[in-house]
């Protein structure tokens, strides 16, 4: 008969398949020069802690997301996101 592994590996295919990552969707690694490198990952720092800290703010209900909205997007433009996006861009133009 058949094995417990190939029903339980066809089943587990069929099943995810559905789900699978579009490839044409993935970003490449990106060679990012060296001086806009330090400034990348400075900027990355900045806003994945401030992202990371409003989530928690907003989902324990010590930051109203309703009331907020526009100051968090306002902090990431301090921060730099427009330089971030930018810098991004700029690499992967040139990759």
């Amino acid at each position: 008969g058949i094995s417990l592994e190939v029903i339980l590996y066809e089943e587990t295919r069929d099943k995810m398949e559905p789900y699978q990552v579009n490839t044409d969707m993935i970003v490449p690694p990106l060679p990012f020069a060296e001086d806009a490198a330090a400034e990348i990952i400075d900027l990355e720092s900045s806003l994945s802690n401030y992202v990371t800290e409003m989530i928690a703010r907003f989902t324990i209900g010590d930051a109203d997301i309703e009331a907020e909205w526009n100051d968090y997007l306002a902090e990431l433009d301090r921060i730099g996101l427009s330089r971030y996006i930018e810098l991004v861009q700029e690499a992967y133009d040139n990759r």
